[in-house]
């Protein structure tokens, strides 16, 4: 499950779960209800952090207890063009090579 789709349906199940429309939602969270129709519909590729906040402050719960579900705890797939996790994928490359050099460098001084 992409991303994006996981968001929209956590939102969807703690509107269900707290028997509260969309429009109540974007109401008592300060979010335009188009926004938020935006990411149910997956049409916002990337909702930001402080509109995901105030989502949930509106729902009285924390970003915490948003993500902490099994939901997320799915592989999240096609991160193709995903710049951040492309620079996660070369960061961790580049961790490990420094750590090869780091040890060649310590057999040597041996």
């Amino acid at each position: 499950m992409k991303i994006k789709d996981a968001v929209a349906q956590r939102i969807i199940d703690l509107c269900k779960e707290k028997n509260i429309a969309i429009n109540a939602l974007g109401n008592i969270s300060g979010v335009n209800p188009s926004t938020i129709y935006s990411i149910l519909n997956t049409k916002s590729q990337n909702p930001g952090v402080v509109t995901l906040q105030k989502i949930c402050d509106g729902l009285e719960i924390s970003i915490r207890d948003f993500f902490d579900v099994e939901l997320f705890d799915e592989p999240v797939g096609d991160h193709q063009g995903d710049e951040a996790h492309d620079v996660e994928q070369q960061v961790g490359r580049g961790g490990q090579l420094e750590l090869a050099a780091a040890a060649q460098a310590d057999a040597v001084d041996v």
